[in-house]
């Protein structure tokens, strides 16, 4: 399998265990030599279930996407924000 397909797939089922809109998630990803970088928007609401108190949820969800790289030489960024027009759809 496709290693940064998966990460991705490990991605989508984390985040969508741990947020309310579901139908409000885009993840793209892009990659700089053995640097795989995540972008992830989400509703407003979700962006803090994912980040978490304190970073803590964020973090651990960097470890283990880093973990599920490393095997493979890669390196993983995952950067997380909100909807830029959400704030309008409340």
């Amino acid at each position: 399998m496709d290693v940064p397909l998966a990460l991705r797939e490990c991605l989508e089922f984390v985040i969508g265990s741990l947020i309310t809109h579901r139908d409000r998630v885009s993840i793209t990803q892009s990659r700089e030599d053995q640097k795989i970088i995540f972008d992830v928007l989400l509703h407003p609401d979700d962006v803090d279930a994912l980040i978490g108190r304190h970073g803590h949820t964020l973090k651990a969800l960097r470890n283990v996407m880093a973990a599920a790289a490393v095997r493979d030489d890669l390196r993983v960024a995952l950067r997380v924000e909100p909807f830029p027009s959400a704030a309008s759809d409340a």
